[in-house]
């Protein structure tokens, strides 16, 4: 955690406030303090007790460290990479979300990853991709025509985290209809 001045504080309550889609009279009302109240809070002219900045952290549905630690990276590169300002997009609730889950489950019990492989060449024809797939079909212990389960615990089991979350309407299975194949993108956490 970094220490953070009464008007840093303030403006990264009212990101998550922003991010949230709640006004500052709907926050207030949500934590019993008036609308000026909030206004002053987020501007770092009145300082907030513990008790309050729970209330606001809860209200809000993000945790009280939230407010104290530097965004995480994969949140930043999201919005460098989409050129979004810090409270443009919901999908960073959910990468900062995602993090502190990865961040959690490693505090419980360190990941290490798998002994290293050789590398696979990458295929230049549907017929040694087919071949590829039987290929890591078999190191799995699934016959041809079996259907792969548990993928998550076999992606963990070499290092890699996947979670999934509900996205809401537009979004189908983890892709975001209408998107061309070249944007879409799996997320997931390297150890």
């Amino acid at each position: 955690m970094v220490e953070v001045t009464p008007q840093s504080l303030g403006l990264r309550i009212r990101e998550a406030r922003t991010r949230a889609g709640l006004s500052q009279q709907h926050l207030g009302e949500q934590v019993g303090l008036e609308r000026t109240a909030v206004n002053k809070i987020e501007a770092g002219t009145r300082k907030v007790s513990a008790l309050e900045l729970s209330d606001i952290a809860r209200a809000l549905r993000v945790r009280m460290a939230a407010f104290f630690e530097e965004p995480v990276a994969a949140v930043v590169a999201h919005r460098s990479s989409q050129g979004l300002d810090t409270v443009d997009s919901q999908i960073d609730a959910l990468l900062a979300d995602l993090a502190d889950e990865v961040r959690l489950i490693h505090s419980l019990r360190p990941l290490t990853a798998a002994a290293p492989t050789e590398a696979w060449e990458r295929p230049d024809s549907e017929e040694k991709a087919e071949a590829m797939a039987a290929r890591a079909r078999g190191l799995l212990n699934y016959g041809q025509d079996e259907p792969a389960r548990a993928i998550q615990d076999h992606l963990a089991a070499i290092g890699l985290l996947v979670f999934t979350q509900p996205l809401g309407a537009g979004w189908t299975g983890c892709f975001r209809a209408g998107l061309p194949a070249s944007a879409r993108g799996y997320n997931g956490a390297m150890e």
